[in-house]
């Protein structure tokens, strides 16, 4: 169903548009003049906002990180205060919004789709404003001494690398892990089987006895 868009603000309006494509119909269905005509605006009116795909694709990706930083941040509450079970619900949240979104989650996961740091500078501080996310939750386990001493982002790169990986497998359908995103399985197979897996690692950072 195609929504109807308000345009106060062109802008948010195209973007919207383009992420509707990208989830009805794939990424490669993107073009310039397909978001115009979805999102109800000229051609050139599109071009006043995007220099060309890359920067509407720039402004999907960066949408797609707020919207899992705001995920993220909403899981890491309901965690409550117990450290670890934050670091935990903060990966749950990422693989979930890979699992629910794949097509957003693609141009968010491959660079080459979008503009470089320089182009688009506020994509990637979104981007950095998720990883900072899981970098505060392990200093607040290491605080607690749930998590041993070193670089907390060291020790979140570990943790986010191996959390991407299981990510990109349920997103491509793909890997020893394809099959837990399909129906009737779905999320409780997947959190469960995630944190089976998950576990030994954030077991590898506590502090030695």
């Amino acid at each position: 169903m195609k929504r109807a868009y308000h345009h106060g603000d062109l802008r948010s309006a195209a973007v919207s548009a383009a992420a509707d494509i990208i989830k009805e119909k794939g990424l490669d269905a993107v073009s310039m003049r397909k978001v115009a005509k979805r999102a109800g605006v000229t051609h050139g009116a599109l071009y006043q906002h995007f220099d060309d795909k890359r920067f509407l694709l720039s402004a999907v990706s960066e949408n797609g990180y707020q919207r899992l930083a705001r995920g993220m941040r909403a899981a890491q509450r309901r965690a409550g205060g117990d450290a670890l079970e934050r670091i935990r619900s903060l990966a749950i949240a990422y693989i979930f919004f890979a699992a629910n979104e794949p097509a957003h989650f693609r141009i968010m996961s491959e660079p080459e789709l979008t503009c470089s740091v320089d182009e688009y500078p506020s994509l990637w501080e979104s981007h950095d404003a998720v990883v900072g996310l899981l970098v505060q939750a392990v200093e607040a386990a290491q605080l607690g001494r749930t998590l041993r001493p070193g670089d907390p982002r060291e020790i979140a790169l570990t943790l986010w690398t191996f959390t991407h990986g299981y990510a990109e497998t349920i997103r491509t359908g793909r890997g020893f892990y394809h099959d837990l995103a399909d129906p009737p399985r779905g999320k409780p197979n997947i959190k469960r089987h995630f944190l089976g897996v998950f576990e030994p690692i954030l077991a590898g950072f506590r502090p030695v006895s």
